[in-house]
């Protein structure tokens, strides 16, 4: 999982799980 990811997961429910 890329920090990146992280860090936007924080400030909007991004699609993490799925990438």
């Amino acid at each position: 999982r890329p920090l990146r990811c992280l860090i936007k997961q924080i400030r909007a429910t991004c699609t993490c799980k799925g990438t």
